[in-house]
């Protein structure tokens, strides 16, 4: 399950309610959390993603997402994240993983197509 995040939610607002315009990117980026923080550094990149709209409120990935082999350990991924670019930008979704993963040396996280969805409540 996933919500709007903080930094979202305004635009929204201020997009639907007062007619701000507002330019949706055109790719979204997946990037993994641990607690309410994104990973970081040792070799972590956000991965460019395509989504699909699976309900009236949820997508799911249209293809296999994998993150590069981590060059540090991670530590213990417990979310994900839609983000408007590869690095810096807006976090729009922020989502809780059904699993938590300890990633450690030279591990890599993937995700297959249809496997990882976000229903927006």
């Amino acid at each position: 399950m996933a919500r709007f995040s903080p930094q979202f939610l305004p635009l929204i607002v201020r997009h639907m309610i007062l007619g701000e315009p507002w330019t949706p990117p055109r790719t979204l980026y997946l990037g993994l959390m641990r607690a309410d923080e994104e990973i970081s550094g040792g070799g972590y990149a956000r991965q460019p993603v395509t989504l699909e709209a699976t309900g009236d409120t949820e997508v799911s990935l249209t293809e296999d997402v994998v993150f590069p082999r981590s060059l540090t350990r991670w530590g213990r991924v417990s979310g994900v994240g839609i983000f408007t670019s590869q690095t810096g930008g807006i976090l729009l979704f922020p989502g809780d993983v059904n699993e938590s993963t300890e990633i450690g040396l030279n591990q890599k996280v993937e995700f297959a197509a249809g496997d990882l969805s976000f229903r927006v409540v």
